[in-house]
């Protein structure tokens, strides 16, 4: 783990900056920098909390960015000294950059609300373990069953709009066909939850 004195004050910056790679994965140099400066992050990468890692923007150079995502010894350090559970579990830069495009056009409140995937799927099985205790076990195997096999899959977040809407966000490749999108649109239709939007952001 990180050496706690690297960190030897959190301020409130900081919980901003790590929580942002924690819900997304990656995020930009620019993007951090709505809550730290270069130093803070220089500090984070001395002491192994985050690494860094080039995003060249495909057909326009001049977007290339430096990227940060959470090392395995970052996110022992914001599971055990900042509290955070359910973290994102990084992917591809350039599909979690889609995603850290839209939470950080999101106001403070809206990405409060955030959702990391992990976290949708333990709403999945309590869900399902709510419906067991009610004693509608087959309804609860069904659901399982169909997360199981493949049939639905969580999204990548999901957050509440100011306006009340229930956002849920997919970051979409050009590998996806019809067949994955409509494993995401399941997944939330089988929860009974209201979210009511879908946003699909095509990379």
């Amino acid at each position: 783990m990180a050496r706690k004195t690297a960190l030897d004050k959190i301020y409130p910056r900081d919980m901003k900056a790590l929580g942002a790679l924690a819900k997304v994965g990656h995020a930009s140099q620019d993007q951090l920098h709505e809550f730290v400066r270069d130093k803070r992050l220089y500090t984070y990468e001395k002491a192994g909390l985050i690494g860094r890692v080039p995003y060249n923007r495909p057909g326009d150079r001049d977007r290339d960015q430096i990227c940060y995502h959470l090392t395995r010894a970052g996110r022992e350090f914001c599971r055990n000294e900042l509290h955070f559970s359910d973290m994102y579990k990084a992917q591809s830069v350039a599909h979690d950059m889609g995603l850290a495009d839209r939470f950080f056009a999101l106001t403070p409140t809206e990405r409060d609300s955030w959702l990391t995937e992990s976290q949708v799927r333990d709403m999945y099985q309590q869900y399902i373990d709510k419906l067991r205790d009610q004693g509608e076990e087959e309804t609860a195997k069904s659901l399982w069953d169909s997360l199981e096999s493949g049939q639905v899959s969580p999204p990548d977040g999901c957050y509440t709009a100011d306006t009340g809407e229930q956002v849920v966000v997919e970051v979409v490749t050009n590998n996806y066909g019809e067949a994955e999108i409509q494993e995401k649109i399941n997944f939330v239709e089988n929860m009974g939850v209201s979210w009511n939007s879908f946003d699909f952001i095509r990379i």
